[in-house]
């Protein structure tokens, strides 16, 4: 083998190590350029929640406001309705259904005139709209909870009679978001009144000081 020859073999050799310094340095490349678009890609889902809890927290804030400054108006002209009349309010277990209507239900319910009972539906009908915007998940439920949870509750027990009697009338699934929004919203309560019980008995449990007597030799 002469000089020129082994010269050749030299460069062959160089090329082949280039080629593949370049592969390896073109897979490193593209790794990383995988991970930038990954990790801008999570950055881009983070900041999309942050901005779809932002608005749903927005929304509820609203439907709050229009809550107190809407919905309590009606349900205290409602109130005062039935008091100046001396009329009685519900204040049995939640009605569901007509099936559950019995004869006293329809009496409680036939003491009212049409233009009181368009009182109620007003309520209801308020009461329903702004259900929609939790169950849908538009607006945030838990956000709302803390704040008008409680008497949306008494409010939905207080009228689920006349809810049940003109859904059966209408033909209608409207009060399904009602019901749902008080289901959830009634479990968070029950959830919250047995965690205070549970704490309060835990408290009262650690004010006993129960000593023992070890027999003798132990």
């Amino acid at each position: 083998m002469n000089q020129d020859q082994f010269q050749e073999i030299i460069k062959i050799m160089n090329s082949h190590s280039t080629i593949e310094i370049i592969y390896f340095i073109s897979n490193i490349v593209i790794a990383i350029a995988s991970l930038i678009a990954l990790w801008n890609l999570i950055l881009y889902k983070s900041e999309q929640h942050i901005r779809a809890k932002r608005e749903s927290i927005t929304i509820a804030a609203s439907q709050v406001h229009r809550f107190c400054n809407e919905i309590i108006p009606q349900i205290n002209k409602l109130n005062l309705m039935i008091k100046s009349k001396k009329l009685k309010k519900y204040t049995g277990k939640i009605i569901r259904g007509k099936e559950e209507i019995d004869n006293s239900l329809l009496e409680w319910i036939l003491q009212y005139n049409d233009d009181e009972l368009e009182l109620f539906l007003n309520v209801i009908n308020s009461l329903e709209s702004l259900a929609l915007y939790f169950v849908r998940g538009i607006a945030d439920e838990e956000a709302a909870y803390y704040t008008i949870g409680k008497s949306f509750i008494r409010c939905v027990e207080s009228y689920s009679p006349i809810v049940s009697i003109t859904r059966s009338i209408k033909d209608s699934s409207d009060s399904d978001d009602l019901f749902i929004l008080y289901d959830l919203w009634a479990k968070k309560s029950q959830r919250s009144e047995l965690s205070k019980k549970v704490t309060e008995l835990n408290e009262s449990l650690n004010k006993i000081k129960a000593d023992s007597i070890k027999p003798i030799g132990v």
